[in-house]
């Protein structure tokens, strides 16, 4: 896959546990041949033949379509009429897994904080100095260093 194999991973057991619990079907024989003939079609025309190029998926198209099977894919436009800037979050922001888990079964009611923190998140770990201009800022006070050549 192209993308992080957990979060696949685990939607893909959503699935399968829907399945088992009879929340939802698989799709006839026929049509699962079709889909797989389909995107080996696809897989061969945009890879060159490798061993390594037997299950390559695009990571948000693909957690799209298991999502909507599993009944945990956003409304984007129930999201854009109930929280604008939120939508804009989901629309442009990091595609993350805790964004099936905002709705659907086995929903999660920290997804939504989750999502809006995933920038801080992703910034704090690499501040881990303190910049000595901003540090002097804070006092109120501004150093000018001057280059020594």
């Amino acid at each position: 896959p192209i993308g992080s194999i957990a979060p696949i991973s685990e939607i893909q057991a959503r699935w399968v546990t829907q399945v088992f619990v009879g929340n939802a079907k698989l799709p006839s024989e026929k049509e699962m041949w079709k889909d797989i003939d389909l995107k080996r079609r696809v897989m061969k025309k945009r890879y060159f033949a490798s061993e390594k190029h037997t299950m390559q998926v695009d990571f948000v198209k693909y957690m799209d379509e298991i999502a909507t099977m599993v009944g945990c894919k956003p409304n984007l436009w129930k999201v854009l009429f109930s929280s604008p800037s939120f939508a804009l979050r989901l629309f442009k922001g990091a595609n993350v897994p805790y964004v099936y888990r905002l709705v659907g079964p086995n929903k999660w009611d920290g997804a939504y904080d989750a999502v809006c923190t995933v920038p801080q998140r992703v910034k704090k770990p690499l501040k881990t100095r303190q910049c000595r201009m901003q540090k002097h800022k804070q006092r109120g006070v501004t150093v000018i260093q001057s280059n020594p050549l």
